[in-house]
């Protein structure tokens, strides 16, 4: 047996392109070129996975799949969706949803984030990499276990330059030390990996990528809408 098959020569193609992805997004690109990258690193990424032999099935592309991912997504959507609204009505929860920048969005950009960068831009292209390809490779090396554990790790690592990113710009976050930093990092890597498991399962149990990619569109969408609303 070679020491490198060819699944383990896929997986390590897919990590260093998820790795050069997201170098370049966070400190090369912005605004609609970050974007377009994105969007296309994923389409990318599906087209090298079906010419390595992936089928649309391993994939969670399969129209036949797209009833059970539908049904599967609407309701934990449904859930979600209901529990950040109550975030939202509670008064303590209301803090975890204040953020400066939301006052600071213009009606487009707020059009925009909702309709376009959450659904497509974020969700759809993360969904593709991960819960798509990264997802079917690893389960070509490893058990579905493992494979949704070390694809919800890969989702959450995939978040600390942008988290980063993110406290820098924030006036809110300018006064955080260096440990208050690194615990807010940590905080949402962990919480990624964990939504990572809950993609990854709906995946798994629909066969669908419509199911994962409704839920991350419902928190996402749900969670920026919220705080569009705490702020005004």
């Amino acid at each position: 047996m070679p020491l490198f098959e060819r699944r383990h020569v896929d997986l390590v193609v897919v990590l260093c392109a998820l790795a050069a992805s997201n170098l370049a997004t966070a400190f090369l690109l912005d605004g609609w070129p970050e974007a377009v990258a994105q969007v296309g690193a994923a389409v990318a990424l599906v087209a090298f996975a079906r010419w390595r032999g992936s089928s649309v099935d391993s994939l969670g592309l399969s129209a036949r799949a797209v009833r059970a991912g539908l049904r599967l997504g609407a309701v934990v959507s449904g859930v979600i969706v209901v529990g950040v609204i109550v975030i939202a009505v509670v008064p303590f929860g209301r803090s975890f949803l204040e953020d400066d920048r939301f006052s600071e969005l213009s009606g487009w950009n707020a059009t925009y984030q909702l309709v376009i960068r959450i659904p497509l831009v974020t969700a759809l292209s993360e969904e593709l990499i991960f819960r798509s390809v990264l997802l079917a490779v690893l389960l070509a090396c490893v058990s579905a276990r493992w494979a949704v554990v070390w694809s919800s790790v890969a989702f959450g690592l995939w978040h600390v330059l942008g988290t980063l990113g993110d406290l820098g710009g924030n006036a809110a976050t300018d006064s955080l030390g260096a440990v208050e930093r690194a615990g807010s990092v940590a905080g949402v890597v962990l919480a990624t990996t964990i939504a990572g498991v809950i993609f990854a399962w709906t995946r798994l149990r629909s066969e669908s990528l419509v199911a994962p990619w409704m839920i991350h569109v419902a928190f996402n969408g749900a969670t920026f809408a919220a705080g569009l609303v705490v702020a005004t």
